[in-house]
C-alpha cells in the first residue's frame, strides 16, 4: 500500500508541474485561472497522501511492522577489524564506527588485525 501512496504522490506533483506549465503559456486569462486552480488541487490532493503515508508508517511502528528496505553494501561493511581494547573481531559500519560485541566499546578508529 505504501508504494502506491508514493506512486500516487509523485503522480500529483506531475500532473501540478503540467498544470503549472500550461498556464504559465495561456493567454486566456479565463483558462490561465483554470491550470492554476487544478495545480493548486493537484498539490492539496498530493499532501493528503503525503499525511496518509506518514500515518501509515506511524500505525506501523506502532505495531512493530517495519518495512525493510534493501540497502546496498557499503564498501566499509564487511571490513573485519579487531577492537583496540579487548582484540574481538568487529565490523566496521558504514560511517566507519565499531561497536565491539564483546567489551561494547565503541571507536570511530580502529587498528587493522
Amino acid at each position: 500500500m505504501l508504494s502506491n501512496l508514493i506512486q500516487d504522490i509523485a503522480s500529483c506533483y506531475q500532473r501540478a508541474a503540467e498544470c503549472g506549465e500550461r498556464a504559465g503559456t495561456c493567454a486566456n486569462l479565463e483558462m490561465r485561472q483554470f491550470y492554476l486552480e487544478r495545480e493548486k488541487a493537484w498539490l492539496t490532493l498530493a499532501r493528503s497522501y503525503e499525511v496518509a503515508e506518514r500515518i501509515t508508517r506511524k500505525q506501523d511502528r506502532k505495531l512493530g511492522i517495519f518495512k525493510v528496505k534493501k540497502v546496498p553494501d557499503w564498501p566499509a561493511i564487511g571490513r573485519v577489524r579487531n577492537c583496540p581494547s579487548c582484540k574481538v573481531e568487529t565490523t566496521v559500519s558504514c560511517n566507519d564506527l565499531v561497536l565491539c560485541p564483546n567489551c561494547g566499546r565503541v571507536v570511530d578508529q580502529v587498528v587493522d588485525r
